[in-house]
């Protein structure tokens, strides 16, 4: 409240920066005690200090000004203009860069720096989770719930380009296999897709669409009319633009209230779950339907991808198959090994005879006969090892060992005297209507 007084006692003295839609920005904005001012000459900015510093001092306070910084701005160049507070200067961009609400402002004037560094706290934080001791699951923990989420701020509010944040998933991906046993050629398709297999980790990429497609509402739904009227255009780069993006998730959106509720899978009417329409949801729904289809719109590109892989892709030509999603717990409870194996398994690429044939021209065929030996045909079509009983071997086993108990059980249950007590038979008894 006393920072509102503040505010008001002194925005009075000048008038704010003129936007093209003819709204006028004001001179003072504030966030609990970081204060801003936006003015447009020297002399008003002048002025309004002096105005502040007065209301401020009436306020008991004190301005810090080596805690404060000034940004002057002439015809595009940044010059060197010197401001005080109580005789005492207001040091520039120029001396040292200016950090406001988790933002640095440079010289520059750019985020080239803000980027590059991003890029080496990625390269560190990997570095640093791969350095542990840790098994491999543990490490894509510590990403997914460490390194991640303090990645994620400085992706949202610097210009980092699609091409940038595509750089750093490779980084990133190359750990994730690693730390996975898995090989180099298998495709970010299979550790983020959501297809007959799906892992409990998160895309760089895809986390870099949906915040920005957040900003992009953020700013030009906001109920303030300065900050909708003055939404900057997020920049990118020329792959992806938030705002098409953003326009394209509410066309979808509306005509799905076009179409209405669709029934998918063999549920029963009524038995999913519904979701808000897009005229009736709030905006905070408005904005999380925006941000889920953009999910949608990444996953719809990565399964056009997987159609045009010829290898890796084959579970799209699958019909019937139930979708298995690995949760976390199902992670720590699975042998590194075991999900090593399934993950490949899954996209075809592990060391079959066909596949070592390709990778390194060794001999494709079957030991057991002259066909092909590739994935399917190892585990369920080799005719020879299926007369032979060796696809069955592993389960008979385990069948005579369970029949070798029920035999044993068996004969000591027929070995024991028969009960002298005839046992009673045993009576449903029923409540007639009326009785209790």
């Amino acid at each position: 409240m006393a920072m509102e007084l503040i505010i008001r006692a002194s925005r009075w003295v000048v008038g704010g920066e003129r936007l093209k839609n003819g709204l006028r920005l004001p001179p003072i904005r504030a966030y609990m005690d970081d204060m801003t001012t936006i003015t447009t000459t020297r002399a008003c900015t002048k002025r309004l200090l002096e105005k502040l510093q007065k209301n401020i001092q009436w306020a008991r306070m004190e301005i810090k000004p080596s805690k404060s910084g000034s940004i002057s701005i002439v015809k595009g160049q940044l010059a060197n203009e010197r401001f005080h507070i109580n005789n005492e200067p207001v040091p520039t961009i120029l001396e040292k860069p200016i950090k406001s609400l988790g933002r640095w402002y440079s010289a520059e004037l750019k985020d080239s720096k803000q980027v590059e560094q991003l890029k080496q706290d990625t390269i560190s934080g990997l570095r640093q989770i791969n350095s542990t001791a840790l098994p491999g699951k543990l490490k894509l923990w510590c990403f997914q719930f460490g390194l991640l989420p303090r990645l994620m701020w400085p992706i949202s509010i610097y210009e980092v380009t699609l091409s940038h944040a595509n750089r750093l998933e490779r980084l990133v991906n190359a750990q994730v296999r690693k730390w996975l046993g898995l090989p180099r050629c298998l495709s970010s398709i299979g550790l983020y897709g959501s297809g007959v297999l799906s892992l409990p980790i998160s895309s760089l990429v895809e986390e870099y669409k949906c915040a920005k497609a957040r900003l992009e509402m953020t700013l030009t739904e906001s109920r303030d009319p300065f900050v909708r009227g003055a939404a900057p255009t997020l920049a990118t780069g020329r792959k992806w633009k938030p705002s098409a993006a953003v326009a394209e998730a509410k066309t979808s959106l509306r005509h799905r209230d076009i179409v209405g509720h669709v029934q998918h899978g063999r549920n029963g009417l009524g038995m999913e779950a519904t979701t808000p329409t897009w005229q009736k949801a709030t905006p905070a729904e408005r904005q999380q339907m925006v941000v889920e289809e953009v999910r949608h719109q990444e996953e719809a590109a990565r399964c056009a991808k997987a159609v045009s892989q010829a290898q890796q892709g084959r579970w799209m030509k699958w019909e019937g198959v139930e979708r298995r999603r690995i949760t976390w717990s199902e992670l720590w409870s699975m042998e590194a090994s075991r999900l090593s194996f399934t993950i490949r398994a899954v996209y075809d690429v592990l060391p079959s005879p066909t596949n070592l044939h390709l990778w390194y021209g060794e001999e494709p065929a079957c030991p057991q006969c002259a066909a092909p030996a590739n994935l399917k045909h190892i585990l369920v079509g080799c005719k020879t090892s299926l007369t032979q009983g060796r696809y069955t071997w592993r389960h008979n086993q385990v069948l005579k060992c369970l029949a070798a108990e029920l035999e044993k059980r068996r004969v000591k249950i027929n070995s024991m005297p028969p009960n002298s007590q005839p046992v009673a038979p045993w009576k449903m008894s029923f409540v007639r209507g009326g009785e209790k």
